[in-house]
């Protein structure tokens, strides 16, 4: 039985102190898992499982290695168990990735707890999100004020989360049972990196993101999804801090759907939506500056309207996604195209004009600076794309969103990877090894190592090494 006492010691990588694998640690992670050991005594309905005791010895040997590890793991093996415990015994700062916001409150309200009670190890953990998860004050605040809206619901529905962010700890909007998640007033309740004033806020003592960003920043370990973990790469691209703190070891769960997800985050994308957001904050921060920004204001309404009218230009009904070559290149929808791009230019020319007046006025400036280059690129694509790049649509009733994507983001996360001393473990039910596709991570951007092959261990258990840190 592994004792009550923690496991033997390894070395931090972010100490850059070498950290050789320890056969004491691997035999203490086996007896663990063991038929007689503390998850079995300590938890009622735990099957002892090989597979899955074969899965934790190979994150904990990852993590005494500092190896980049891809395992699969089928349903029934236990995996979240399998990559929790070595991770949360081995004593480093650990960051654990899932592939939607369900299962990240899955893991953080119902697995954790019940591990960590099992092992008797008190960590400090913490859950974060994007944003646009939890409500902000300024704009909540400021938007009840201003009081304009096209649906008529939106002011009861913002009273009513005002009603529960003020008897809430976390302000995460999944909390907020009262009102739907798809309310459109969550987009007049919460905040974007564009319209977020930061420490200017008049509200930043209560910030619920920055509140949470403290939890994450102080807890051992830190459950946060695959959205907000590349979207924060892409913040800190850019020179700005991100949410996310630096850590030892790095999980991503459901890491199939990494493939899929990675270049939209190494590409572009312009919305209506976003960019009515955009106009409504423009219109509300000028009308504050009172009388002499009226020529602003319209130059913002013309905009607003340009926008409406592109989605009615697209001879389409319901719900649609195509590649570029699939839009219909009618005069129509070509010159609401064009008459959008030039709008947003000019809505970027009068909030530069005034961006000094407020910190919230320059971030739009920029917001509406990126827009318009978005718009340009678009405008200049040829139905075939460039071979590099795919340029595709999404369409809705009411809205539309164009995208750039790049077909392979390889690059950029190999980049990643190399310029970090963490432990990387990548692991989900449905990864192939030894037949069809290969986890050699070539889609991923893993360092690959030649030295290292995938290795079948038994079950359904499925595991190899891309790689070790010198």
């Amino acid at each position: 039985m592994v004792p009550e006492k923690a496991l033997p010691e390894i070395d931090s990588p972010t100490t850059g102190a070498q950290a050789p694998a320890s056969d004491d640690w691997v035999a203490a992670v086996r007896e663990l898992f063991a038929p007689l050991g503390r998850l079995a005594q300590k938890l009622p309905d735990f099957t002892p499982r090989t597979a899955q005791q074969e899965m934790a010895l190979a994150v904990a040997h990852a993590i005494a290695t500092r190896a980049i590890l891809v395992a699969e793991a089928g349903t029934g093996t236990g995996k979240t168990f399998a990559y929790l415990a070595p991770a949360l015994l081995s004593g480093r700062r650990t960051l654990v990735s899932t592939g939607t916001r369900t299962l990240q409150d899955q893991l953080y309200h119902r697995d954790l707890p019940r591990l960590t009670a099992a092992l008797g190890v008190p960590v400090k953990r913490a859950l974060l999100k994007g944003r646009n998860n939890y409500v902000c004050w300024f704009h909540l605040e400021r938007n009840l004020e201003e009081g304009r809206f096209l649906e008529p619901e939106t002011g009861g529905w913002l009273r009513e989360i005002r009603r529960f962010a003020r008897h809430s700890q976390s302000g995460d909007k999944s909390e907020c049972a009262t009102v739907p998640e798809n309310a459109l007033a969550w987009s007049y309740a919460t905040s974007t990196r564009d319209n977020c004033v930061g420490s200017e806020c008049p509200h930043f003592d209560d910030c619920f993101v920055f509140r949470a960003r403290r939890e994450a920043l102080d807890a051992e370990l830190v459950v946060v999804n695959h959205h907000l973990f590349f979207s924060d790469q892409q913040i800190k691209e850019e020179g700005v801090a991100g949410l996310l703190p630096a850590c030892d070891v790095v999980i991503f769960d459901e890491a199939h759907q990494l493939p899929d997800l990675l270049p939209h985050y190494y590409g572009e994308s312009v919305s209506t939506f976003e960019a009515l957001r955009l106009a409504h904050d423009a219109r509300v921060e000028l009308s504050t500056l009172g009388g002499d920004f009226r020529d602003g204001v319209a130059v913002v309404d013309r905009f607003e309207k340009t926008t409406r009218d592109v989605r009615l230009a697209l001879p389409l009904t319901g719900t649609l996604r195509g590649t570029i070559a699939d839009l219909p290149q009618s005069a129509p929808f070509v010159a609401a195209l064009v008459t959008w791009q030039a709008a947003a230019s000019a809505v970027h020319q009068a909030l530069a004009a005034v961006a000094e007046r407020t910190e919230l006025l320059a971030k739009l400036a920029e917001k509406a600076k990126r827009l318009a280059r978005a718009l340009d690129t678009w405008q200049q694509a040829a139905p075939t794309g460039n071979g590099e790049e795919v340029f595709w649509f999404d369409a809705s009733a009411h809205h539309l969103t164009l995208n750039r994507t790049p077909l392979t983001a390889t690059e950029a996360v190999r980049d990643l990877i190399a310029a970090s001393p963490a432990v990387w473990i990548f692991t989900s039910a449905t990864l192939t090894v030894g037949g069809g596709s290969t986890i050699s991570g070539i889609r991923w951007g893993l360092p690959a190592s030649p030295k290292n092959r995938a290795r079948r261990r038994g079950g359904k258990a499925r595991s190899t090494t891309e790689g070790r840190r010198s």
